[in-house]
């Protein structure tokens, strides 16, 4: 059974990065490792990302790093977007498996899923 993860690399810049991009420089050093090492990998970023991947998940057409000075409340929507657009949340009961995170459980744990996680903020 081939290994899968999701990579999320964030809405923010292209990976690998025109220049600075502390996260996406870190995904794009990782993701050839390991699909050099025969894991599948699924990479969550914009689709001006060039980095070669086995599957490839995007929300926004570029980065979205420029709209980092704006308010919060204008801000916070941009990774809810992503996040939304990804679903790396799960499926749901028509289609649970369609998902990034439907697809890479059901390849590493042979289907059995798990709810996910909620966290909370202070």
């Amino acid at each position: 059974m081939t290994r899968t993860v999701l990579m999320n690399a964030g809405p923010w810049l292209p990976v690998p990065p025109d220049g600075y991009g502390g996260i996406e420089n870190v995904v794009a050093a990782l993701v050839p490792e390991l699909r050099m090492r025969g894991i599948r990998v699924l990479l969550a970023t914009v689709a001006r990302s060039t980095l070669p991947a086995d599957e490839r998940l995007t929300s926004f057409r570029g980065g979205q790093f420029e709209v980092l000075q704006r308010p919060y409340n204008q801000v916070s929507g941009v990774a809810h977007a992503h996040r939304a657009g990804i679903d790396v949340r799960g499926g749901n009961e028509h289609a649970p498996d369609r998902t990034a995170w439907g697809r890479c459980v059901a390849r590493t744990t042979g289907g059995v899923r798990s709810p996910p996680r909620q966290m909370s903020w202070p």
